[in-house]
């Protein structure tokens, strides 16, 4: 199970979604950058950290998951 946790006001943490894709513990997580460097000028380096939205889980349960999370609030 995975937990995303609202954490925008202290005060009142939540549980933003859950994911119950794994029927037994993760035993490991990997982050995967984005790629996308479409667009680019020569010599352009991309900040990844703000769109690391893919990763990878696997668990005891002998599953590995890939994960590609969109938040829907976000504008195209």
């Amino acid at each position: 199970m995975i937990l995303m946790w609202d954490i925008k006001n202290i005060d009142k943490i939540s549980v933003y979604r859950t994911f119950f894709f794994h029927c037994g513990p993760i035993n490991d997580i990997q982050l995967i950058p984005n790629t996308n460097k479409v667009g680019l000028k020569e010599n352009e380096e991309v900040n990844d950290f703000p769109n690391l939205t893919k990763f990878v889980t696997c668990s005891s349960d002998r599953t590995i998951r890939f994960w590609h999370l969109v938040d829907p609030t976000l504008s195209k």
